[in-house]
């Protein structure tokens, strides 16, 4: 076993192959999506892992990745937290290598705003009414867009090999505005209630860092005042 995180445990078969079990309760559907949304990602031009198998870990589905001598980018860190800007540069060019690329209305990749809004009204039993209806005001003020966007890019879901970041974990791919990418990014790597290490892979002070970094770096070239107000 090299890791663990919320959607399943990710084991070593060889020195050239892993194996990605999903957690309990994961349909064929669903991973039959992050295939297909792996793909997707692929062939409009993001590097990403592509599995060519599908296997069962004990009564668990899993997939098989080619990756060799890959670790993930927060595995990185750990082991050489004085690389943390160096990696935020490329943690941000991945970002915006994806975030322009722009989805094809014949493409199966989902409507990242619809899963939004799907997602705030199946937690509605759990608020009030007007905890519920704040959600979807500000779900309204986001600017449609065709970004193609990962929507759980924390730091446990981009890999590095030869030197190079990579995506995995594509099961929550969607398109729209970037703003999306970045607010679930940011409420992973900085916002994150729970076990930030046991989560991420590292202290929340480094994550933190990293995130901050990476946002400098992605809106490189704005006036300092627009970066300001896009940061918060």
């Amino acid at each position: 076993m090299i890791g663990a995180g919320g959607v399943g445990t990710v084991y070593r078969l060889d020195g050239d192959t892993i194996i990605k079990g999903f957690r309990e309760g994961t349909t064929m559907d669903e991973v039959s999506k992050e295939i297909t949304m792996s793909k997707e990602a692929f062939v409009m031009g993001m590097p990403t892992a592509i599995s060519f198998d599908v296997v069962k870990v004990g009564s668990q589905y899993g997939l098989v990745y080619e990756l060799l001598q890959a670790q993930t980018l927060s595995a990185c860190l750990k082991q050489s937290p004085e690389r943390v800007d160096e990696l935020a540069r490329k943690y941000a060019d991945l970002f915006r290598q994806m975030h322009h690329i722009q989805v094809p209305a014949s493409s199966c990749v989902p409507n990242a705003l619809e899963h939004e809004r799907s997602q705030v009204l199946h937690i509605r039993r759990y608020f009030p009414q007007e905890k519920i209806d704040f959600l979807l005001q500000i779900l309204d003020a986001i600017p449609s867009g065709n970004s193609l966007l990962h929507l759980d890019l924390q730091a446990k879901n981009a890999m590095i090999q030869n030197g190079e970041l990579m995506l995995i974990d594509m099961g929550e791919v969607g398109y729209g505005h970037p703003i999306l990418d970045l607010a679930h990014a940011y409420s992973a790597m900085v916002t994150l209630v729970g076990d930030y290490e046991k989560i991420i892979g590292i202290p929340r002070e480094l994550g933190t860092e990293l995130w901050n970094h990476a946002i400098d770096y992605y809106f490189e070239g704005l006036p300092a005042d627009v970066v300001a107000l896009r940061k918060e």
